[in-house]
């Protein structure tokens, strides 16, 4: 299980229940072709840990938990795109909140570096997966996903740089 969720600037929040899709007690999911460079080349429906910095993804479950993920070309419209992945290096779950707490500190310290300007300047909205207590247990998930774009889609391209 992972959740999502915006930053708390933001009112929305959503969650990424993803343990099914590895079990084998949810739906089959693909991991999506990707070039030489490791760039998604097809559209693939996979599960939310199959998510890389670079790839774009489709719209977040609104109703705040899904099992899988969009995970499309970024030249194509999404509502995604994944900027950076930074790992939680303590020994044990640090809870919820704390986990929550950390993703967020580290999205939005990787958010200015990426984008060109900071959170509180951007048109762009920020959210981040990070782990559960489930996920660090039985899939030793111990990475945070953080995403930038919008949630009603219609993004083209990398919003590296994009300086909004």
């Amino acid at each position: 299980m992972r959740h999502a969720r915006p930053p708390a600037v933001l009112a929305v929040t959503a969650a990424l229940l993803v343990a099914g899709g590895l079990t084998g007690c949810g739906p089959t999911t693909t991991d999506p072709p990707r070039d030489g460079l490791g760039r998604v080349t097809e559209s693939a429906r996979t599960s939310a840990f199959a998510v890389e910095v670079g790839d774009c993804t489709g719209p977040l479950d609104a109703s705040g938990t899904t099992e899988t993920i969009d995970i499309l070309p970024c030249d194509a419209p999404h509502a995604f795109e994944a900027y950076a992945s930074p790992r939680i290096t303590e020994p044990t779950y640090p809870g919820l909140d704390a986990t929550a707490a950390l993703a967020e500190r580290e999205c939005r310290s990787a958010f200015a570096a990426f984008v060109g300007v900071p959170l509180e300047r951007s048109r762009w909205t920020m959210k981040h997966l990070y782990p559960t207590q489930r996920s660090w247990d039985e899939q030793t998930d111990r990475e945070v996903v953080c995403l930038v774009g919008r949630a009603s889609g219609g993004v083209t391209g990398s919003l590296k740089d994009t300086r909004e």
